[in-house]
C-alpha cells in the first residue's frame, strides 16, 4: 500500500545522510563518545556541523556530535536524546525559535554533558547523574546552570539574553555569568538571571509566575512537561525531605512540601485553561506515564499557596522585568533624540558646505576677473581685439554645466555611518483591537539575516512590530514612511493557514544606504474536522453471525471515538469507501490492564490494510482494545496534509475493565471478580472515593452512578461514611459514558487499629541461581499506601517475603488481578505489574499494593545462522559479523530469529549504491549472491534503531 512507502522514503533518506553524520560500519560499532539523537522533530530544524559552516536539514534519528550547532525556525520542535552509543538517558525538548551548541559531549571519566543556550525554550530531563564524576551544564549568556538529576524548564530572551529557569523536580545549581555566588533552586521556583552592569549578572529566585510561564512557552514543551509527570512525580517523592533538610522544623514546612506535590496539577491545569494543551491530550500522557513508570499522577492536586515573602519576591521579579522594558524605551527614545540630534546636525553641515562652496565660487570669479583685467592691460589694441575674439569662440564653444565644479570641503567634517543593519526585531500579538499584547517569538533565519519569521496561533489577528537597529540614528520605513520609535501601528494578518509577508527597510545615517527586510508571519490554520461519512459510506462488525452495536459517546481533538463490545476473540470489520482514490489502515494495540503503550510503538506495523471496500479480521486481546483507523486519498500525494486523514478511534471491549479504585490515597486491593478491600487508619469518620477505569482522576470510560442504592453527586471523589470503627461495606454501580452498560462491585473498608498488621515489603527474584533483591521505592512516606520496583526485561518471576510486627494470628495473601498468588513465584508480565498484599486476621485487615515494571525487550535477534548454522560467537548485543566462506560458494542461506518484540518487522539488504532489498525464499529463508571480496548485508528493524551488520568474505580464485 502507499503508505508503506512513506517508510522506505524515511529509509532512503537515511542512507543518503549516512556520509554527513559518519555513520559508517566501522565507525558506528566503535563509537564510545557520547552524543545527541535527534529523536523526533517537526517544523524546519536545521543543524551546522562542527567546524563547518555550512547548513543541512535535520532529520529523526540523525546523530549531532560537540560542536554542532541546531536551530529551530517559527512553528518548528525537535526532541534529543543523549545517548552514549549503547543506551539513553538524558532528553531535551526544544520549542521554535531556539539555538543550541553541544559544547561537550563526553563518556571519559564519568558522563558530561554541556549544552550552549543561545536563546529560546527547553525543557530538559536528565538522568545521567549517578555520581560525583557526571556533570550535566546548561549555559546561557546570563547564567550557568549545573544540574543534578533534575527535570527543568529554561527560556533565553533573544533580546536581552535574560534567562527564566523553572525547575519541576530534583535541584539546579545556578550561577549568574561573570559572578562568583551560585544557588540552589528547588522545584517550583523560578530564578530570573539577568545581565546588570559590566556583564555581571543578577539572580532573583521565587515561586514560579505560572501566568508568565504561559506566555513563554509552547504546546510541544507543555506536552513535554507532561510526558515525564511520572518522573517528576517520582523524584520529588523520593527526595521532597532533602529538599527542605535545612529548613529545619517550622508550620510553613508543611505548606512548602505541599506546593510542590501540587506544582505539576498546577501547570498543567494553567496550561489546559490558556488553551496550551487540551485535557484529553492531558488524559493520554498522564496514561502513558503511569504505564511506563508505575507511578499514580493525581493532577487534581493543584492549589499553591504562597506566603508574603515568597509573594515579595514574585512582585521583584515582575519588577526587575518592567525595569528592563523601561530601561528599553528609555534608549529608544533616547535613539530617537540621537538620530534628531544628528539629523539637525546633518542639515547645518550641509548648508555651510554650501555657503562656502559659493563663497569659494564668488572669490574665484573675481579673481578670475582681476587676473583678465590686468592680462588685458599688458596687450596693444590688436592683441586684446584677438584675445576678446578667442574668448568668445570658447566660451561659444562650452556647454555650460559639463564641467566640473571644484568642491571646497568644510574645515571640519562628520563621517555618517553607513551601517543599516538591525539588531533586532520583536513582535507583539492581538486577539482583536481592544486585547492585550502578546510576544509572539521571531526567528532570524540562518542563511539570510534579512529575512525574519514568525508563528501565530489562528486567533492572532494583528501584530505589532518593534525594530532595534545597531546604529541608534538609524530610520526604519514601511510602506515609505518613518516608523515613529521604530515601532510599527497594528498590521492585519491574513486569514487562518495563511502567511503574511511584511516589508520594511533601514536607512543608514548617512541618508543614502538602505537594507530591506522582511518578516513573514504563519497564522495558523484552522482545526480540521473529520467525519467517517466523508470517507466511509458505512462500516460495520460481526462476530460470527451477531451483528455488533457501535455506540458513539464524544470526539478528543476533532476525531471521533465509536465503541463495541463483544466477548469473542476476533470480529470482521467491514469498510465501505465513498471512492475507490481511498485505501485505509487500522492501528492499534490490545492491553489487559488499560494502559495505553507510547505513540510509536502503536504505529510501529498496521493491524490490517484495506486497499478496496471489503471485510478484515481483527484480532482481539483480552481487555480493551485501542484501534485508530487511517484513510489514505491516494489521489494526493504522500508528503501532503490530504493523504492521511486519522477518521476514528476504535474502542472494542473484549471482557470488562478492571477499575482503579482508592480509598483516600491507598489503593483499594482486588480479591475476587469485582471485590474489592481497603483500610483506613482507626479513628477516620470518612473518606473519598476515587473510581475510575484508566489510573486517572479526570477521564474514565466509565464512572460511578450510586453506592448503596443512592445515586452519587460527583462520580469521581465520593464521600464514604466510616464511622463508627469497624468494617463498613458499600455495593457500588458503574455506568460508561455511553450510558449503556452497568456493572457492580462491592468494597469493603476496614477503619480500625492496623498497627498489628505492620509489615515490610521484602522483594526479591531468582536469576542464573542467584537471588537479587527488588528496590523498592516508597512514594509519600509510605503514606499512600504503595511501592514501586523495577527488573530486568528477562525476569519472568518474584518472590514475596512479608515479615510482621507480630506473629499472633495475622496472614498474608498476594492477589494479582484479583487471582490469589503463589507468593514464592510471582509472574512478571511485560509492563507494570500490580500486586496487593493483604494481612488479615480475625477482626480486619491492612492492605498494601507494590509495582513491580518489567521493560518490554529491545527489539533484537536471538540468533543468525548461514546455511543453518549459527553465526560463530553470535550475542543478542553484538551487532556486527564477519564469515568466511571458500572459493567456490556462490551463495549461502541467510536465516534469522527476532525475539518476538510486539509489532516489529525485520528485513534484509544488500549494501550498494543504492542499497537494495533482499526478497525472502519460502520459510523465510534468504539467498544471498556473492562476489569475491567482502560482501555487506544488513538486517534491519522498522522501528528505526541499529541493524547487524554481516559481511561475507570470498576469497579470490
Amino acid at each position: 500500500m502507499r503508505f508503506r512507502k512513506g517508510l522506505l522514503y524515511g529509509l532512503a533518506l537515511l542512507l543518503a545522510a549516512l556520509p554527513l553524520i559518519n555513520l559508517t560500519a566501522n565507525t558506528v560499532h566503535a563509537a564510545t563518545s557520547r552524543v545527541a539523537i535527534i529523536k523526533s522533530m517537526s517544523g524546519t530544524v536545521q543543524v551546522k556541523k562542527s567546524g563547518g559552516s555550512k547548513l543541512f536539514k535535520a532529520f529523526a534519528k540523525m546523530s549531532l556530535n560537540e560542536g554542532d550547532v541546531l536551530s529551530t525556525s517559527a512553528n518548528s520542535s525537535a526532541v534529543l536524546q543523549f545517548a552514549n552509543g549503547t543506551s539513553e538517558d538524558d532528553k531535551m525538548s526544544v520549542a521554535s525559535g531556539t539555538t543550541l551548541t553541544f559544547s561537550k559531549l563526553s563518556d571519559k571519566n564519568g558522563t558530561k554533558t554541556k549544552v550552549s543556550m543561545l536563546n529560546g525554550s527547553a525543557w530538559v530531563d536528565v538522568k545521567s547523574i549517578s555520581s560525583k564524576s557526571d556533570e550535566f551544564t546548561l549555559e546561557t549568556p546570563t547564567a550557568i546552570m549545573g544540574v543534578r538529576g533534575t527535570h527543568l524548564l529554561v527560556n533565553v530572551n533573544p533580546e536581552t539574553g535574560a534567562t527564566r529557569l523553572t525547575v519541576a523536580a530534583g535541584v539546579v545549581n545556578t550561577k549568574p555569568a561573570g559572578s562568583d555566588e551560585s544557588y540552589d533552586v528547588k522545584p517550583g521556583n523560578n530564578a530570573l538571571v539577568t545581565k546588570e552592569q559590566e556583564d555581571v549578572g543578577e539572580i532573583i529566585v521565587a515561586p514560579a509566575d505560572l501566568d508568565t510561564l504561559m506566555k513563554q512557552n509552547d504546546k510541544s514543551l507543555i506536552e513535554a512537561i507532561v510526558t515525564a509527570a511520572g518522573e517528576i512525580v517520582k523524584e520529588n517523592q523520593q527526595k521532597l525531605d532533602q529538599y527542605f533538610e535545612d529548613a529545619g522544623v517550622s508550620n510553613d514546612l508543611s505548606r512548602k512540601k505541599t506546593n510542590v506535590e501540587n506544582l505539576l496539577g498546577a501547570i498543567v491545569d494553567n496550561a489546559v485553561k490558556n488553551g496550551l494543551i487540551s485535557q484529553d491530550r492531558v488524559n493520554q500522557l498522564v496514561q502513558e506515564a503511569q504505564t511506563q513508570t508505575g507511578v499514580t499522577i493525581d493532577l487534581s492536586k493543584k492549589n499553591i499557596v504562597l506566603s508574603d515573602e515568597e509573594k515579595r519576591l514574585q512582585y521583584e521579579q515582575k519588577k526587575k522585568d518592567d525595569e528592563a522594558k523601561k530601561a528599553a524605551d528609555e534608549q529608544r527614545k533616547k535613539d530617537e533624540d540621537e538620530r534628531k540630534k544628528l539629523a539637525d546636525l546633518n542639515k547645518k553641515i550641509e548648508e555651510e558646505r554650501l555657503r562656502r562652496e559659493e563663497e569659494n565660487k564668488k572669490s574665484d570669479e573675481e579673481k578670475k576677473k582681476k587676473a583678465q583685467e590686468e592680462y588685458e592691460k599688458l596687450l596693444s589694441e590688436a592683441e586684446k581685439q584677438r584675445f576678446v575674439e578667442s574668448k568668445k569662440k570658447l566660451d561659444a564653444a562650452s556647454t555650460p554645466g559639463n564641467q566640473p565644479v571644484p568642491v571646497s570641503q568644510p574645515s571640519s567634517s562628520v563621517v555618517l555611518s553607513d551601517n543599516a543593519q538591525l539588531q533586532s526585531l520583536r513582535a507583539f500579538g492581538y486577539t482583536d483591537d481592544s486585547s492585550s499584547a502578546a510576544p509572539i517569538t521571531v526567528t532570524q533565519s540562518s542563511v539570510d539575516p534579512t529575512e525574519y519569521e514568525a508563528s501565530v496561533s489562528n486567533n492572532i489577528q494583528k501584530i505589532v512590530a518593534t525594530f532595534v537597529t545597531q546604529e541608534s540614528n538609524a530610520t526604519v520605513k514601511y510602506h515609505s514612511a518613518v516608523l515613529t520609535s521604530k515601532t510599527t501601528e497594528k498590521l492585519a494578518l491574513n486569514a487562518p493557514g495563511d502567511e503574511t509577508t511584511f516589508d520594511f527597510v533601514v536607512m543608514a545615517p548617512n541618508g543614502v544606504t538602505t537594507r530591506n527586510y522582511t518578516l513573514t508571519v504563519t497564522r495558523a490554520p484552522s482545526e480540521p474536522t473529520y467525519q467517517i461519512s466523508d470517507y466511509l459510506s458505512s462500516f460495520s462488525a460481526t462476530d460470527g453471525d451477531n451483528t455488533l452495536t457501535w455506540h458513539s459517546f464524544r470526539d478528543v481533538e476533532n476525531i471521533p471515538i465509536t465503541r463495541l463490545d463483544t466477548p469473542a476473540d476476533s470480529i470482521d470489520l467491514t469498510l465501505n469507501f465513498v471512492s475507490n482514490n481511498y485505501s485505509a489502515a487500522l492501528y492499534g494495540w490490545g492491553d489487559s490492564e488499560y494502559r495505553e503503550i507510547p505513540a510509536d510503538q502503536m504505529r510501529a506495523a498496521p493491524v490490517q490494510t484495506w486497499e478496496t471496500s471489503g471485510s478484515k479480521s481483527v484480532t482481539l486481546q483480552e481487555g480493551m482494545n485501542f484501534y485508530f483507523l487511517y484513510v489514505y486519498d491516494n489521489a494526493k500525494e504522500e508528503s501532503s496534509d490530504e493523504y492521511e486523514i486519522p477518521v476514528a478511534l476504535f474502542i472494542i471491549e473484549n471482557g470488562k475493565p478492571v477499575p482503579n479504585i482508592k480509598v483516600g490515597y491507598r489503593p483499594a486491593a482486588q480479591i475476587g471478580p469485582n471485590t474489592y478491600l481497603s483500610t483506613v487508619y482507626g479513628g477516620a469518620l470518612g473518606a473519598n472515593l476515587y473510581m475510575n477505569f484508566f489510573d486517572s482522576d479526570y477521564t474514565s470510560w466509565a464512572s460511578v452512578k450510586t453506592v448503596n442504592g443512592a445515586e452519587v453527586a460527583t462520580p469521581y471523589e465520593i464521600p464514604l461514611p466510616l464511622s463508627p470503627a469497624g468494617i463498613h461495606s458499600f455495593d457500588i454501580v458503574t455506568e460508561d459514558i455511553a450510558e449503556v452498560y452497568h456493572d457492580e462491585y462491592n468494597l469493603k473498608v476496614y477503619n480500625g487499629d492496623s498497627s498489628r498488621y505492620s509489615m515490610s515489603f521484602n522483594m526479591a527474584y531468582h536469576y542464573n541461581g542467584a537471588d537479587y533483591s527488588i528496590s523498592l521505592t516508597h512514594p509519600g512516606g509510605g503514606s499512600y499506601g504503595y511501592s514501586t520496583g523495577s527488573v530486568e526485561s528477562s525476569v519472568v518471576s518474584a518472590v514475596y517475603m512479608p515479615v510482621f510486627s507480630t506473629d499472633i494470628g495475622v496472614t498474608a495473601a498476594v492477589y494479582k488481578n484479583g487471582v490469589l498468588q503463589n507468593p514464592a513465584s510471582l509472574p512478571l508480565d511485560f509492563g507494570a505489574n500490580s500486586f496487593d498484599l493483604v494481612a488479615s486476621d480475625s477482626e480486619g485487615w491492612s492492605n498494601y499494593r507494590i509495582i513491580i515494571t518489567r521493560p518490554y525487550p529491545e527489539p533484537e535477534l536471538t540468533d543468525v545462522r548461514i546455511d543453518s548454522a549459527s553465526l560463530s560467537g553470535f550475542v543478542p548485543w553484538n551487532h556486527t559479523y564477519t564469515n568466511n566462506v571458500s572459493t567456490d560458494v556462490e551463495g549461502v542461506a541467510l536465516e534469522y530469529t527476532p525475539n518476538g518484540y510486539s509489532g516489529i518487522e525485520w528485513t534484509v539488504w544488500k549494501e550498494g549504491s543504492p542499497d537494495t532489498e533482499v526478497t525472502a525464499g519460502e520459510g523465510g529463508i534468504y539467498f544471498l549472491e556473492l562476489q569475491d571480496g567482502d560482501n555487506y548485508y544488513q538486517i534491519k528493524p522498522d522501528d528505526g534503531s541499529d541493524p547487524y551488520w554481516i559481511t561475507i568474505h570470498r576469497p579470490s580464485a
